[in-house]
């Protein structure tokens, strides 16, 4: 028995929403409590971002009806933290409200390049008109290397006048991150700020009745 009550209570098995009606989730989290599991979490698991609600009237209307028909069943219920995984939306409120709390990160970009009599110049991969900053580079080859002068701003810049193949490094950082766009930028702590308000403040001042 005991193996079975320590299994029901660290079991906790994900109860993705995707605005279904109250019965249809009523019916899921039956079949969590008939399989003899006590916790579940609650997932916002839209198709796509822009079809979640998570955060508006119907999405707390409908984790309140969770909420309460888990109660009467003795069950816990956790809440993942934000509209989708992984954590770092705050709602999709970062473009929206605070587009300086972007992700960003750091690429490296290199470009060969010979060198002769005339001045040389190189693109460095700053992209105009965005928040890229130029943050270091570096030419090495043919018995040559140097750390080279550089303003974060630069688009262009010339090398020195050697002679030989080399390549210039570049590091980048940028906001340029697809596969995080609209995301929390992890490294500022104002982020964690903002995380809070829009998604664990919003839910508290809801449901504390519920908060342990």
């Amino acid at each position: 028995m005991d193996i079975v009550k320590n299994y029901c209570d660290t079991v906790f098995p994900f109860l993705w929403v995707r605005k279904e009606d109250k019965e249809t989730i009523k019916k899921e989290i039956d079949a969590i409590f008939n399989a003899s599991i006590n916790s579940f979490v609650v997932e916002s698991r839209p198709y796509s971002l822009d079809q979640s609600d998570f955060g508006t009237e119907s999405w707390f209307d409908r984790f309140g009806y969770i909420l309460e028909y888990a109660k009467s069943k003795g069950m816990h219920v956790w809440l993942l933290d934000d509209r989708s995984y992984p954590t770092g939306s705050a709602n999709g409120m970062i473009n929206k409200k605070y587009p300086h709390l972007r992700a960003k990160q750091i690429k490296c970009n290199s470009s060969d390049v010979v060198l002769g009599n005339s001045p040389k110049c190189v693109l460095t991969g700053i992209k105009a008109n965005t928040n890229d900053k130029l943050l270091f580079a570096y030419i090495k080859g043919d018995g040559y290397e140097s750390e080279l002068s550089v303003n974060e701003k630069d688009e262009i810049i010339a090398l020195p006048n050697i002679f030989g193949t080399f390549r210039v490094y570049f590091l980048i950082e940028t906001e340029d991150c697809p596969e995080r766009d609209g995301y929390i930028d992890m490294l500022n702590p104002e982020s964690v700020d903002v995380l809070v308000k829009e998604v664990y403040e919003a839910h508290y001042n809801k449901f504390k009745e519920y908060f342990g």
